[in-house]
């Protein structure tokens, strides 16, 4: 299966690319082609996502409708730090699954962030949070 993966900001900063997708029981994982060594894990629990970057580049948010939730990034050059996660729509479709967040820095610095993930074939499930 071929994944589009699509994440665009309030400042109009882009990263689109397409990945082979091995899938799981509860999760998807795949090549992430914006950073090198990398790979994305996309985790579903019963009212929530996680996703999971693994690789040259870490970084670890929850996907929780209305929820603030805690999160992380770290990358090989030396640059870490701790943010919120505010997600505000979560919707797993039969070809795609959609996620619109804010991300929360130091309590006031927020930025609105989309990521979108299309499919070339059906998922087997099929959820709206909230």
């Amino acid at each position: 299966m071929i994944v589009r993966f699509l994440s665009m900001d309030d400042n109009g900063e882009k990263t689109y690319f397409q990945s082979e997708v091995v899938v799981g029981e509860n999760e998807l994982a795949f090549v992430d082609k914006s950073c090198e060594d990398t790979t994305l894990h996309f985790i579903f629990e019963e009212d929530r996502v996680l996703l999971e970057r693994d690789g040259a580049n870490q970084m670890k948010m929850t996907f929780h409708l209305a929820r603030k939730e805690p999160g992380f990034y770290r990358n090989q050059e030396g640059l870490e730090f701790s943010f919120l996660v505010e997600c505000t729509q979560l919707k797993l479709e039969s070809k795609k699954i959609l996620i619109h967040y804010t991300m929360i820095l130091d309590k006031h610095t927020k930025t609105k962030h989309k990521i979108s993930l299309l499919f070339n074939e059906t998922l087997a499930k099929t959820t709206n949070f909230g």
